[in-house]
């Protein structure tokens, strides 16, 4: 067993035996676990939410969550509020304004024996990152990409380029996409791309990079947090982001906006006699407020 994760997991237990240790624990617990949330979730790198108070918002005559009303800039065709229930399919809106609804993104509640803890060979915050962040920052993803796509149903702001056997993504096909936001006087500062492309983009030669730069990559990879003047994103979610497909977005004023009531992700333990219960939760909601500040780029073969 790793003696570092040993040590860390005998220290949890020892902390969580007094009432007032657990409390120290559980915020800890519950800081570190935001921090991770922030940085396995790309939904909150694009739209990054803030915190509201419950003043700031209304209750709904559609259902019984609290919303936050946001208005329509007037060029905009519609606008997309995210569902982050687990629906498949998004609703545009139009008119002069639209809700934000709340929801509750809940983990499910994980438990385990004290004895099952000392057991383990990585440590305790590790287990609960990997519980969280599967339950919730998954959540926020998958929500946030059913609205885009919805949003990209409504302007068609798709560039489909096909590429013969043994190429791969190109400037040629960034430029693609970026002109799309060209078109409608916005522009692309982010870009999404999945993992696979991302290492295509990785073994771009000198006639792509250029001779300075292809040092440096040779030397110490690709680390930089812009491409070609924008943003960008890796994802491994392949399960929510086409392996195939780049997204492009504008920044977050003229993309949408992104709310947590009252306070950022929850995390509570409860022990009872040698058991742990753990599980997080976040009262969330975002909508993309201007449907043409998305836009897509699909790669396919010939």
């Amino acid at each position: 067993m790793d003696v570092k994760a040993k040590r860390l997991n005998a220290a949890f237990v020892e902390m969580t035996k007094t009432a007032q240790e657990a409390e120290t624990v559980r915020e800890m617990t519950q800081t570190f676990l935001r921090e991770k949330i922030r940085e396995d979730s790309f939904f909150r790198m694009i739209l990054p939410p803030r915190i509201v108070t419950r003043a700031e918002c209304t209750r709904s005559v559609n259902h019984r969550s609290l919303v936050k009303i946001i208005d329509i800039e007037p060029d905009v065709p519609a606008a997309v509020p995210v569902d982050f229930r687990g629906n498949t399919e998004a609703v545009y809106v139009t008119g002069e304004r639209y809700e934000v609804p709340f929801m509750e993104i809940m983990s499910r509640e994980f438990q385990m024996k004290q004895y099952e803890l000392l057991s383990y060979e990585m440590p305790i915050t590790e287990i609960l990152r990997e519980n969280t962040e599967k339950e919730i920052a998954k959540a926020e993803d998958k929500g946030f990409m059913n609205a885009v796509e919805a949003a990209l149903a409504v302007t068609g702001h798709v560039v489909t380029r096909t590429k013969e056997a043994g190429q791969t993504v190109d400037k040629k096909d960034l430029a693609a996409l970026f002109k799309i936001h060209d078109s409608v006087q916005l522009k692309t500062s982010i870009v999404l791309i999945p993992l696979p492309l991302y290492e295509d983009i990785l073994a771009w030669d000198f006639s792509l990079l250029g001779n300075e730069l292809i040092k440096e990559v040779t030397i110490g990879g690709y680390n930089y947090p812009t491409l070609m003047g924008r943003t960008v994103i890796v994802t491994n979610k392949l399960d929510i982001v086409s392996p195939n497909t780049i997204y492009g977005f504008t920044t977050q004023e003229y993309l949408g906006h992104s709310f947590l009531l009252e306070e950022d992700l929850v995390f509570d333990m409860v022990k009872e006699f040698d058991l742990y219960r753990f599980k997080a939760w976040e009262l969330i909601g975002a909508g993309i407020g201007n449907v043409k500040a998305v836009s897509k780029l699909v790669l396919t073969n010939a």
